[in-house]
């Protein structure tokens, strides 16, 4: 029973270890800006790097039961930070074939702007941290969400160069704006699809097309051939002639 009990607890232990190995996707948060003014607005970029073959979910999507599990960011509260925004780019829209769901995802990599603006009191240094919940999944298992922390260290200083204003990166979108939400959704809509559909199609054409020059190669050296003594040859419009040059249909 002893020697069970052990076996069992290598097991298990074995398999703790070879799940918490799988851990897809790493977040760092980086800026430019090392000293700033206060109430100054400092753009932070906060990076998901994610394994070939997996994916996680848009922050833009809606949860629903069955459906997969948005990612989510903010940033930790903070006694200098005043307020700040989460800006995510336009996401892939596609096929999931672990839920069998069009939704949206992001591959290989996800940047997120994160502009933070410091209230206009604060001083010395300062650091800040974002944090994000996701799932991560390949095309057989999704892993349960986890939370993952970036921090990046900030001197607020009066006598730091003035902050230009934020400018919002093209095709991003700011996750707290419904309306700005829905018009991309719309255009995600209105693409074309892309994947195993479109490469079947293009594989159809490419056939057929290839059959038809087979067949007109083939009509033409038939045509052109001289026929052997008592030997039938095709010619077009499919009139069988004999060597005398009678010429028959059928």
């Amino acid at each position: 029973m002893k020697r069970a009990a052990l076996i069992f607890g290598l097991f298990a232990t074995a398999c703790s270890v070879w799940a918490q190995k799988k851990d897809p996707v790493q977040w760092t948060l980086t800026s430019d800006v090392t000293a700033a003014p206060p109430g100054a607005t400092v753009p932070l970029k906060f990076s998901a790097t994610i394994e070939p073959g997996w994916h996680i979910y848009s922050l833009t999507i809606v949860k629903e039961v069955n459906g997969p599990n948005p990612t989510t960011a903010n940033v930790v509260e903070n006694a200098a930070v005043e307020s700040s925004k989460i800006y995510q780019p336009y996401p892939l829209k596609k096929l999931d074939p672990t839920i069998d769901l069009d939704t949206e995802m992001f591959e290989d990599r996800m940047d997120l702007w994160v502009p933070v603006r410091i209230k206009g009191d604060a001083k010395g240094p300062v650091e800040i941290a974002v944090q994000a919940r996701y799932q991560a999944c390949d095309d057989r298992e999704c892993l349960r969400p986890v939370t993952k922390t970036g921090n990046v260290m900030l001197t607020i200083d009066p006598a730091a160069p003035a902050m230009p204003a934020f400018a919002v990166p093209a095709r991003y979108v700011d996750v707290s704006d419904k309306a700005a939400v829905a018009a991309m959704a719309q255009s995600l809509a209105a693409k074309p699809k892309t994947g195993s559909d479109d490469g079947l199609l293009g594989f159809a054409l490419i056939a057929f097309g290839a059959g038809l020059a087979a067949v007109a190669v083939w009509l033409m050296v038939a045509s052109s051939a001289e026929p052997s003594a008592g030997v039938k040859s095709f010619a077009w419009p499919f009139a069988w002639r004999n060597s005398s040059g009678g010429a028959r249909i059928g």
